[in-house]
């Protein structure tokens, strides 16, 4: 079940690149990236796999359906390095030149900035971003680094998630007085950097306390530029939910700020934060999110989960709100190399480049090939089998 050179069968063997998983081969997964009801997987070699939801192409480059329910390739595009994952869109930094690839649905300008139609069935190179490092994609704006660390966007930017200093500017367009930048997180209508300088800047909507800055505004609040987030100035690593944000230290101390109607601060409570709090005090060593979810692996290799949980994608033993970090996925946490969650289905990239999923399948988020179906047990994705 295990083994490359006798994949479920004497003799069957697995090609380059490749894995036997329960004697099945698939590619070995390096990377992974969700978005709402979808999720991609960057192999070894750069190409890219996606499941899900794919009404807009956001799963597919073959055509728009309701659904993949199987891991397909996405076509028509170069080897990638980094893959990412928004609501209805998908982009990727192409290796050498990193250039920014993008694919799916179009009605903010996530794909192509010079067309009106509403998806994008092609990859289309975003224009004036080369040499990228690294991307994040949001509802309203999606960003990329640049040469030395500067900050280019593009999208709708009706909240002013250009970061250029007006709200519905030209784009794509460089964030303002900005550079240094070694993560990006992007959010429903805001964005978030961290300079190399250990603090955090993030401009756009604010109606939560997503800025950080802890100057309450009400829904319709916009800061069209970079503020710096109050408090924090020794950040090692940036994440983002939907409207919230967690920055974590050398030293292990995981702070957030921003939504927290589902729980995404982690603090016990469901009150919005306009600045940093303590989430976790130290032994943290790693951080993803997911539309509503906040993970964390700490030193002792436990990994902890936080925020909504409706749908299953927590386990059987974490439902609903969580509101503070709780332990989930123990028999694999030893072995997790990185978690990704959508709005209702979570995906794990185990130690060997092999892939689980579980949750709501209903547009083939787990990508078993099942349709309609709800686990709170992990399950294999169907790697392109008969």
């Amino acid at each position: 079940t295990a083994d490359p050179a006798h994949c479920g069968a004497c003799g069957r063997v697995c090609g380059a690149g490749q894995v036997c998983d329960e004697g099945a081969c698939a590619p070995r997964i390096v990377a992974l990236t969700a978005g709402y009801y979808h999720t991609c997987a960057r192999a070894e070699a750069g190409e890219v796999w996606c499941w899900g939801r794919n009404d807009e192409g956001q799963a597919s480059t073959e055509g728009e359906s309701l659904g993949v329910f199987r891991p397909t390739r996405v076509a028509d595009v170069p080897p990638l390095r980094l893959v990412a994952a928004d609501e209805t869109h998908t982009c990727g930094i192409s290796e050498g030149e990193g250039e920014v690839w993008c694919w799916g649905g179009n009605r903010n300008g996530g794909c192509d900035l010079t067309s009106r139609e509403v998806t994008c069935r092609r990859p289309v190179r975003v224009p004036e971003v080369l040499g990228a490092g690294a991307l994040c994609l949001g509802n309203f704006a999606s960003c990329a680094t640049v040469e030395n660390g500067a900050v280019r966007c593009w999208g709708s930017d009706n909240w002013g998630g250009l970061g250029n200093g007006r709200v519905g500017g030209p784009q794509p367009s460089q964030v303002l007085d900005l550079d240094g930048i070694t993560h990006l997180g992007c959010g429903w209508g805001h964005v978030c950097a961290r300079r190399d300088d250990g603090t955090v800047w993030c401009w756009g909507a604010n109606s939560d306390g997503q800025l950080g800055h802890n100057r309450p505004g009400t829904i319709t609040t916009v800061w069209p530029r970079p503020v710096m987030v109050s408090d924090l100035e020794d950040a090692a690593g940036l994440v983002t939910t939907e409207g919230s944000n967690c920055a974590w230290n050398d030293a292990g101390t995981l702070r957030c700020w921003g939504s927290n109607d589902r729980g995404a601060i982690g603090d016990g409570t469901l009150a919005q934060r306009w600045a940093p709090v303590t989430t976790i005090a130290d032994g943290v060593e790693a951080v993803w999110t997911g539309r509503q979810n906040v993970f964390a692996r700490r030193g002792d290799g436990a990994l902890l989960v936080w925020g909504a949980g409706d749908e299953g994608n927590l386990g059987a033993e974490s439902s609903g709100t969580l509101t503070r970090p709780t332990p989930a996925f123990a028999d694999v946490a030893g072995a997790l190399r990185e978690v990704v969650a959508g709005r209702g289905h979570t995906c794990i990239l185990l130690e060997g480049g092999r892939v689980r999923c579980l949750g709501e399948g209903r547009y083939g988020q787990l990508g078993d090939g099942r349709s309609g179906v709800r686990t709170t047990r992990f399950a294999r994705p169907r790697w392109g089998e008969g």
